[in-house]
């Protein structure tokens, strides 16, 4: 995290790597994929991402 507002909420954050994925999301994508195919191409990107890394 690096940087908050006043009432503690995360506002801001960075990859500690160059090239590390990193995302930040203030809503939830996971309720919308079924009706917004943007939607699910983002969840498909992270789930890309988790299975790369792990």
């Amino acid at each position: 995290m690096a940087a908050t507002s006043e009432d503690n909420v995360i506002e801001v954050v960075e990859a500690k790597k160059k090239y590390q994925f990193i995302l930040g999301l203030q809503f939830h994508p996971e309720e919308l994929f079924a009706v917004d195919t943007k939607m699910l191409n983002l969840l498909m990107r992270f789930r890309e991402a988790c299975e790369k890394k792990g």
